[in-house]
């Protein structure tokens, strides 16, 4: 599930809603903060995908602050039938529901989005295409306005590892600028044989985008990470990871880690990270 505070004051709630044939739904709903706890405060479930919502990585949910409304827009993976890749749909929702929007729109099985809406109420999207191949991490943005090109092209973010995964986007609205981070496996994805002793197995990344470009991505705490997960294929970024920038001043980044090297003694160890930057 999803959940933000709405303006108004109303909580926003996005969730996948499965049947005993682990087919999902992606739905929706609005609570009053005003009358929390009572039965009328809380808007009946209204059904957002179009068709099987697919596996159910976390669906995401931002709001559009420069519109009177407060729109707020989801973002889920969908499926078209079991046998057909997974895609990336986009819709606003709220008093009603607006058209739904192909993202990802490739060939690619598309998986884990994250969305973030802008001052001017641009609409920002990253998701994974291919989890079970190199797993390439993509960006677009969505201008809801535009009656003539209001899909930006496709960008790909990854570092040039191999299974990029877990991203989270967020805005500064200060600047304008957009904050993407991921996880990503520089030498090898799922084996060690290609790296050497010294390469670590796992970093965290980070994007800035200015309207125009990205910047080069770079880690977010390279020497922490490459000391205590070098040369270590088992070890896994769980996702999904966050990041929230307080506009003006910091980024909060957050993940966490599962360290299988030492499955099924008392050394295993999940690991959950936090470092805070100046916002971009």
């Amino acid at each position: 599930p999803a959940a933000l505070l709405a303006p108004v004051p109303k909580v926003a709630l996005f969730f996948l809603s499965a049947n005993q044939n682990l087919q999902a739904t992606a739905q929706y709903r609005l609570y009053d903060e005003g009358i929390w706890g009572t039965a009328v405060g809380l808007t009946a479930p209204v059904d957002v995908s179009v068709t099987n919502a697919g596996a159910p990585p976390s669906p995401s949910i931002a709001i559009d602050t420069a519109s009177v409304d407060a729109v707020p827009f989801v973002a889920w993976r969908e499926k078209n039938a079991s046998a057909t890749p997974g895609e990336i749909k986009l819709r606003a929702v709220g008093e009603q529901l607006g058209a739904v929007v192909n993202i990802s729109d490739d060939a690619a099985d598309s998986t884990e989005p994250d969305v973030a809406v802008d001052a001017a109420g641009f609409v920002h999207v990253v998701w994974r295409d291919n989890p079970l191949s190199t797993g390439p991490l993509h960006y677009r943005n969505y201008e809801p306005l535009s009656a003539t090109s209001p899909l930006s092209a496709t960008v790909d973010l990854s570092a040039g590892g191999t299974g990029a995964s877990g991203a989270a986007v967020a805005v500064n609205n200060d600047t304008g600028a957009v904050l993407v981070v991921w996880a990503e496996r520089p030498c090898g994805g799922a084996v060690s044989t290609s790296c050497s002793t010294n390469d670590p197995q796992l970093t965290i990344h980070k994007s800035v985008f200015d309207g125009t470009v990205f910047t080069t991505p770079e880690p977010v705490l390279n020497s922490a990470l490459s000391s205590k997960y070098a040369n270590a294929a088992r070890v896994r970024a769980r996702t999904p990871l966050d990041v929230a920038v307080v506009s003006g001043q910091n980024a909060y980044y957050v993940w966490a880690v599962t360290d299988l090297r030492n499955t099924g003694t008392t050394d295993d160890d999940d690991d959950v990270w936090m470092t805070i930057q100046a916002a971009p």
